[in-house]
C-alpha cells in the first residue's frame, strides 16, 4: 500500500482539527507531515493555487465562450 499523497495528508490533518479542538495547527502539521502555513492557509479557506483562476487570465468564463462560439460561427 502506498503512502498518502500530500493532499490526503492535509485533509485528513485538517479533519483531525475540526474534531480535536485542543490540537493546535502546529502539532497537527507535524503529526501528518504537512507543511504548517499550507495547513494555516487551508484552515482559513484560502483556494489552493491550482483551483485559483491565474491573475494572467484577462477573460471571464462566459466571454471566452463567446469569442469561441464566435470564431466557430465564423468558420461555418
Amino acid at each position: 500500500m502506498s503512502p498518502p499523497s500530500k493532499e490526503a495528508r492535509v485533509i485528513l490533518a485538517l479533519e483531525a482539527l475540526e474534531n480535536d479542538e485542543n490540537l493546535s495547527l502546529r502539532e497537527a502539521a507535524k503529526i501528518y507531515n504537512v507543511s504548517r502555513i499550507t495547513l494555516t492557509r487551508r484552515h482559513a479557506s484560502r483556494p489552493i493555487r491550482h483551483d485559483a483562476i491565474p491573475n494572467s487570465k484577462k477573460l471571464t468564463q462566459s466571454e471566452e465562450e463567446a469569442i469561441i462560439q464566435y470564431i466557430i460561427d465564423l468558420v461555418i
